[in-house]
């Protein structure tokens, strides 16, 4: 028994090492990544436009909806299970090979059906004929290039190889950006930003493919193929749990975009698009982060110590990404006027929406971990409640707050979805894995009353022009429950373990 405690913690330390490696890997590459894609924006901004960048914006809504509309959430599952498989294995290559042939399969079905709605929305709402042929062209470009890269992200991702999915983001940002503006010096107009989109992608997808190269086989055996198309039922209905989150956490990202596109002047839609690219930018962190996090929480979840090890890599991730984050994020936000400044005058009209959005980004990144932490638990049903609760949140709002407050008002909308979906996978994770919490229960309440603060604060002294008073108030209360909900729920779980250790027993997190 002794020995066994001793392998259980040898093992737990090890995976604790790994995650924090690669969290520092994935911290690194997404912040240089994040580096290149603010300059390159930056420099796309004052070459190509407000307009012109706000036509791109409304163009590229077919692309945004397409991952969402042609997918069951079949990666989740695919993760999950080649998180366990060792490398080059032929079942994981099985099962990364049937994952694909579902993925394409999907896309090839549905994405015609998606141009089609984005090409309506473009002549009738957005009232934008010109930008239905470069919507074309993305949505083609995405079938061909980027699905692929998506899926070859998924093997990256459960193997934790945050270095190669780092390089892969940084060639994407900076081939765009490099392509861009040699265009321009040709032809500056939608086409250009287009066709340097399309050379990015098929850039990234170069690298992506002479990356996974340690993890899959080339030629997969006949037998591990169909043995992975046997277990796509169970992938798939692993993944339609995961897809109403997937799909209402895409909505309530893309909702503000669209209705001020459908209320607003192009001009006014692409300062509120080069305001959400920034933070776009930056939570494309969270996808990053989410594809170390995930695997992790996976391993830890089949460690029978009583969910110790599960909530100490839930708090290590949250100590190391959400809470220096977020502080950074409020301070950027108080800066907004300078950061747009440097866009262009044209830009400055989204000033408000920036300072909310980016603090709403620094949220985001707890709403990340708590889902993933759920998904690894085999609650991914829980996961998509929240982010439909989030979504509930986003959308009640949207339309009286974007009529009155313009883009600061769709971006308080898209504010308060994200909040309210956090407070609520917090509540749904500790929940999910009880008895596991009472080591860390001062780092909860640390963390919750550091956001409570910290978010108060940006509110107050930030976005004071949109209902600074009373929606401050609001979430100082909501997240002081928050802390005290935590305070009490840590005690009950400290006695429990207590009494699980007289007893000298232990409960497995499932």
């Amino acid at each position: 028994m002794a020995q066994d405690d001793g392998d259980t913690k040898a093992e737990g330390g090890g995976e604790t090492r790994t995650l924090q490696r690669a969290l520092n890997v994935a911290m690194i590459g997404s912040f240089a990544n994040m580096a290149i894609g603010v300059i390159s924006a930056l420099v796309i901004s004052r070459v190509y436009g407000a307009t012109i960048l706000g036509a791109y914006a409304l163009a590229y809504v077919g692309v945004a909806a397409l991952p969402h509309a042609t997918s069951l959430c079949e990666q989740p599952a695919l993760v999950r299970l080649l998180a366990m498989e060792p490398e080059r294995g032929e079942r994981g290559s099985g099962l990364a090979l049937a994952t694909l042939t579902l993925s394409y399969t999907l896309t090839l079905l549905f994405g015609p059906l998606v141009a089609l709605g984005s090409a309506f929305y473009l002549i009738h709402a957005a009232r934008l004929p010109e930008a239905v042929a470069p919507m074309v062209a993305l949505v083609i470009g995405y079938i061909v290039l980027d699905k692929l890269s998506w899926n070859i992200d998924g093997v990256l991702s459960a193997y934790r190889a945050a270095g190669p999915l780092a390089i892969a983001n940084l060639l994407n940002s900076g081939v765009m950006a490099a392509a861009a503006i040699v265009l321009a010096l040709v032809h500056k107009s939608l086409w250009s930003l287009t066709i340097a989109s399309l050379i990015s992608s098929a850039a990234a997808l170069g690298f992506r493919l002479w990356a996974v190269r340690p993890y899959l086989r080339w030629r997969v055996p006949r037998d591990a193929y169909r043995s992975g198309l046997r277990e796509l039922p169970g992938m798939v209905r692993f993944g339609l749990r995961v897809l109403p989150g997937s799909i209402s956490e895409g909505l309530t990202i893309q909702s503000s975009l669209w209705v001020l596109g459908a209320t607003a002047p192009v001009a006014s839609v692409g300062a509120f698009s080069r305001a959400q690219s920034i933070t776009v930018k930056i939570g494309d962190l969270n996808y990053r982060l989410a594809a170390v996090i995930y695997p992790s929480l996976v391993r830890r979840a089949h460690i029978n110590d009583g969910g110790r090890s599960f909530a100490a890599d839930v708090m290590a991730s949250l100590g190391r990404t959400f809470a220096p984050l977020l502080i950074v994020l409020c301070g950027a936000a108080g800066a907004s006027h300078t950061i747009l400044a440097l866009f262009g005058q044209d830009f400055l009209s989204a000033e408000g929406a920036l300072a909310v959005l980016l603090i709403a980004t620094g949220i985001s990144t707890a709403t990340m971990i708590f889902g993933e932490g759920l998904t690894a638990l085999s609650r991914p049903a829980l996961t998509s409640i929240g982010y439909v609760v989030g979504l509930a949140a986003t959308l009640g709002p949207l339309i009286p707050l974007t009529r009155t407050y313009g883009a600061t008002g769709a971006a308080v909308a898209f504010l308060m979805g994200t909040a309210t979906s956090t407070a609520f996978l917090f509540v749904a994770l500790v929940a999910a894995a009880p008895g596991a919490w009472g080591r860390h229960h001062l780092a909860v309440r640390g963390l919750a009353l550091a956001a409570c603060c910290v978010f108060a604060y940006g509110l107050v002294h930030w976005v004071q022009t949109v209902a600074g008073a009373p929606l401050t108030a609001a979430v100082g209360f909501a997240l002081t429950g928050l802390v005290l909900w935590a305070r009490r729920r840590s005690g009950s779980a400290r006695h429990g373990a207590a009494d699980d250790n007289q007893a000298g027993g232990s409960t497995p997190v499932q």
